[in-house]
């Protein structure tokens, strides 16, 4: 009986320990990233919902260069396709970038500002924050890491 009792707590015990997805809404007020993220998009002034996250998508993890992240993002509450706001932080540098998407109805444009994102970073960086906008990331998540 007593293996019995172990063997059954061994095999729920996985599910404890699953992690919440992270959402870029947790991400900009959690405490252990609320600093980063406040001063990524300090200067940047971008619309107001973008301090809070907005709407968002649990985040996904990729590599690039070696370097683990997780890219999250957020859009402008009921009008998603307007505005849109994606995030790679790499948990254990504190790198982070993003880039801001506004679509431009009248004329049918989409304006892209990176943030902390220069010369000196490779163009992956931009590939996966682009692809996160469009939601290819999601779909094709393995094509998505470069070593």
């Amino acid at each position: 009986m007593k293996k019995l009792i172990i063997a059954t707590l061994l095999s729920v015990f996985p599910l404890f320990s699953y992690a919440n997805p992270l959402y870029l809404a947790d991400f900009a007020t959690a405490p252990a990233t609320q600093k980063v993220y406040s001063a990524l998009i300090a200067k940047a002034q971008l619309p107001a919902w973008v301090k809070q996250g907005g709407t968002g998508s649990p985040a996904i993890e990729v590599e690039v260069s070696g370097v683990k992240y997780q890219v999250m993002s957020g859009c402008k509450p009921h009008n998603c396709p307007s505005q849109q706001f994606a995030v790679m932080y790499a948990p254990q540098s504190h790198q982070i970038y993003a880039v801001y998407a506004q679509y431009h109805e009248k004329n049918a444009t989409q304006e892209l500002r990176w943030l902390n994102v220069g010369e000196d970073q490779p163009v992956d960086i931009r590939t996966v924050l682009f692809a996160r906008l469009s939601g290819s990331l999601e779909n094709h998540p393995e094509q998505f890491n470069f070593h």
